[in-house]
């Protein structure tokens, strides 16, 4: 899901002032499917926040203020806490971004939630919420191994992206001849330069969300 989001930021950022009609509805379809993997994601966090045993402590003072509403974050407590659901925040193709259907009305164009933006319900991103000390422990270390992938996926990436860079650049860009060969040669290079800035953007991200959980130095 990171690399969705990048790579919708990324063709938002590249469609201009006035994109024509067939880009907005590409835009829209795209921000759809980034859409439906955010909810997926929600809904996994909220079934394990609900199975959690300190939902425990929530059933017991919900029930004092006489709220015992089924939304609570509540638990009968006989089954253990499920593993937490983080598939859909890992690496992804870019072709996994598209939309399933492809079926988008030209008048959601302007309805559409701009869901590139929009934060997670993770622990890096809820340090102001208040929760018990257990359910936010289990979130951020089961959100630290995630990070820790990421990072180590990013550098490893990285450093392909950067060897292909260079290679192109003395092979094919100096042994390049006319004006066509040139651009090809060129064109290969600014297509390893997009996968290293992509790569550091994650990498960024993945420790920037490590250090607001006081992890990652």
């Amino acid at each position: 899901m990171v690399v969705i989001e990048i790579m919708s930021k990324k063709f938002l950022a590249s469609l201009g002032r006035r994109p024509t009609a067939a880009q907005k509805r590409d835009l829209i379809a795209k921000r759809d499917a980034l859409q439906k993997r955010q909810a997926k994601f929600e809904k996994s966090i909220l079934a394990f926040i609900q199975k959690h045993p300190s939902a425990d402590e929530d059933d017991e003072s919900s029930s004092s203020d006489g709220n015992n509403s089924e939304d609570d974050f509540g638990s009968n407590g006989d089954d253990d806490p499920p593993a937490l659901d983080l598939s859909d925040l890992e690496e992804e193709n870019e072709e996994d971004w598209e939309d399933e259907d492809g079926n988008t009305d030209e008048a959601d164009i302007q309805a559409t939630v701009h869901v590139e933006h929009m934060r997670l319900s993770l622990p890096s991103n809820l340090k102001k919420v208040q929760m018990p000390a257990t359910l936010r422990a289990t979130l951020e270390k089961q959100e630290a191994m995630m990070r820790e992938g990421q990072i180590n996926d990013a550098l490893q990436k990285l450093r392909l992206a950067l060897g292909a860079k260079a290679w192109r650049l003395r092979n094919d860009v100096r042994d390049a001849r006319g004006g066509k060969g040139k651009t090809r040669a060129w064109d290969g290079v600014k297509t390893k330069d997009l996968e290293v800035r992509k790569n550091v953007q994650i990498y960024s991200q993945a420790r920037a969300a490590l250090q607001r959980m006081g992890m990652g130095g």
